[in-house]
């Protein structure tokens, strides 16, 4: 048994269409369990009548500076925005799924129930490693800090041009590139942009950092995967009529200027993720790239 868990902040985007019924059940679930709840203000018009009074309603950064856990209803992109207050403030995350494949997600929409298990301790924890993106100007100022769970992502804009840029590796040249862009993924995020621009899944367990280049232009640059100790550089980053962007966890972007060298190296922050099993990562592969696969067949 682990820690029993006191106090609770729900978390769950606007745009996402989370039924009233299920949010009503997971406070009410979460009362009976004698666990205080707190919410973000801006959602409290999204929380059932019914409920109102059992949520004391905050600004999101007061709600994650007094909860123990965070439940996120969504998928894996809600986790992600999640991510960046809870691993802060060292704040597990239990994930609902309500998205499509939800990787990150512990239970499903019709497990709520099973939160009162987790209130009183049913639980492990699932750290994963997040990594810090500097963006430095030309200057040597510091234009952007950030810190992201899956990846980071170098790309042009809405006209397909060719990317040209240099990476060093731990201060010393290593590759010269010409793609579409690159991508910067922590083993959470090998299953997603990653991935799809070619790159291998790695097992969250894993110590390393995959480089994916996306569409390269060159047999010579493939996928590689390196040290998590490792301290990455972009620089020489050159693209003909086009802004460069650079995009963290597909949320956030900033325009990535002439001059401007990307540092990126691990964060001292980590996400926790609550578990109810420890099935391993090869069973919720399976599990998931399963059932979606079968989504995609009943949709044929």
């Amino acid at each position: 048994m682990s820690q029993k868990l006191e106090k609770a902040v729900i978390s769950f985007s606007r745009k996402k269409q989370i039924r009233k019924e299920s949010i009503e059940q997971l406070v009410r679930t979460l009362v009976s369990a004698q666990c205080k709840i707190y919410a973000n203000e801006e959602l409290e018009a999204h929380f059932p009548a019914s409920v109102r009074d059992s949520v004391e309603f905050l600004p999101l950064t007061d709600a994650y500076d007094r909860a123990d856990f965070a439940i996120v209803l969504g998928g894996d992109g809600s986790i992600l925005s999640a991510a960046y207050h809870a691993s802060e403030r060292n704040v597990p995350i239990l994930g609902i799924n309500f998205g499509k494949i939800g990787y990150m997600t512990d239970l499903s929409s019709h497990q709520i129930a099973s939160v009162a298990n987790i209130v009183e301790g049913s639980y492990i924890l699932d750290s994963r490693m997040m990594m810090d993106v500097t963006l430095v100007g030309a200057d040597g100022e510091v234009r952007a800090k950030r810190s992201f769970l899956n990846d980071c992502a170098l790309n042009n804009g809405p006209v397909a041009r060719l990317l040209s840029f240099q990476i060093d590796l731990n201060g010393k040249p290593f590759h010269s590139v010409r793609a579409d862009g690159m991508v910067v993924a922590t083993p959470t995020g090998s299953t997603a942009y990653s991935l799809s621009a070619g790159g291998p899944i790695l097992d969250p367990g894993v110590a390393g950092i995959v480089l994916t280049p996306i569409c390269p232009f060159s047999l010579s640059s493939r996928p590689i995967v390196v040290r998590d100790d490792s301290v990455i550089e972009i620089r020489n980053i050159a693209c003909r009529e086009n802004q460069v962007y650079l995009t963290t966890d597909g949320k956030r972007s900033v325009e990535v200027l002439g001059g401007d060298v990307i540092r990126i190296s691990r964060s001292q922050h980590k996400t926790q993720l609550i578990k109810t099993t420890d099935d391993g990562f090869v069973t919720t592969l399976y599990q998931k790239l399963s059932t979606h696969a079968d989504e995609n067949e009943v949709i044929r």
